[in-house]
């Protein structure tokens, strides 16, 4: 369950990155459509 956890916590902060990188009007029109990526 830690490793669940980390692994989360390390997907939220690629997650984050990603979209600071790539952020495009369609990602920021739709917040939810990153649970899909």
């Amino acid at each position: 369950m830690i490793n669940f956890m980390a692994a989360m916590v390390r997907w939220q902060a690629l997650s984050d990155l990603y979209r600071e990188k790539y952020s495009s009007p369609h990602l920021r029109l739709h917040p939810g459509a990153e649970v899909y990526h």
